[in-house]
């Protein structure tokens, strides 16, 4: 009989293999390729010897030559990869669609985070069982110890802390909708820095302060559509003038505009710092 974790660590073992092997192709082609450039730009410089003449002629310098060619096989080179690039994807896409192998090609790149703590025993059951899922999953795992560990996690931490220039969004979405809240942030934001806290159902955004009004309205809708919140949380004084950075009104606003009147009728208590400008 074949045990589960016998089957895991043959995954482990042929994915390893897979992707060492890919690297050492990658490096070939890239040798090659670089290679072949090479003999086209001879083979190129060979044949136009009298335009380098001509040029030459009508005062043209041994560096204004050779810069010619250098921007010709930086073009060409370009040309090579972004050709490259596309069929890669275009491969992968058709490896998804008529394969069960999960294959995907992301511009953005996005990490989980798991902290495990315990006996030693529990842990290291923990850290197999998680570089297993990651595994089937197509996915590479790192354990972190000592203090790489400690500084992802003082990273983590100091992330809400937006830096100048930076606003910072807190979406709270119910935990069960934070994997479709995130994958909705690719949609309003084309490389979106965001951490999210997947049991609490907190999602903090760095968003650029230029930007800020549009992308939080957009996150508003994120949320929303999620039956969660969004907040403006920290930005520029000139962003948040003029914005309700409490996000959609709730459903009680006119109950919390009645109770606002009641206790504070000269509206003295920090006018229009509230929801809904309260």
């Amino acid at each position: 009989m074949i045990s589960p974790a016998a089957v895991l660590e043959l995954w482990q073992d042929l994915t390893g293999t897979i992707s060492r092997v890919a690297l050492v192709v990658t490096i070939v082609f890239i040798v090659v390729g670089g290679i072949v450039i090479m003999n086209i730009m001879l083979a190129a410089v060979t044949e136009r010897t009298w335009e380098i003449g001509m040029r030459k002629a009508v005062g043209a310098q041994k560096a204004d030559v050779q810069w010619q060619f250098l921007i010709e096989s930086a073009c060409l080179s370009t040309l090579g990869g972004v050709l490259g690039i596309a069929l890669a994807a275009g491969f992968i896409r058709l490896v998804a669609l008529l394969s069960p192998v999960p294959a995907e090609l992301s511009l953005s790149a996005v990490a989980t985070a798991v902290a495990v703590e315990g006996f030693t025993e529990a842990v290291d059951r923990h850290v197999r069982d998680i570089t297993g899922m990651a595994a089937a999953a197509g996915l590479s795992a790192e354990v972190l110890e000592g203090p790489a560990h400690e500084r992802l996690w003082a990273a983590v931490a100091d992330f809400p802390r937006s830096r100048e220039g930076e606003a910072l969004v807190r979406l709270t979405v119910p935990p069960g909708a934070v994997a479709a809240a995130v994958d909705a942030l690719s949609r309003v934001d084309d490389s979106p820095v965001y951490v999210a806290h997947a049991g609490a159902g907190t999602i903090w955004i760095g968003v650029e302060a230029a930007r800020a009004a549009t992308v939080f309205a957009a996150l508003t809708s994120v949320a929303g559509a999620q039956h969660g919140h969004a907040v403006l949380a920290s930005a520029p004084p000139e962003v948040k003038r003029g914005l309700d950075v409490w996000g959609s009104p709730p459903p009680a606003l006119s109950i919390m505009r009645e109770i606002k009147q009641r206790f504070d009728p000269q509206q003295l208590l920090n006018p229009g710092r509230f929801v809904a400008f309260l």
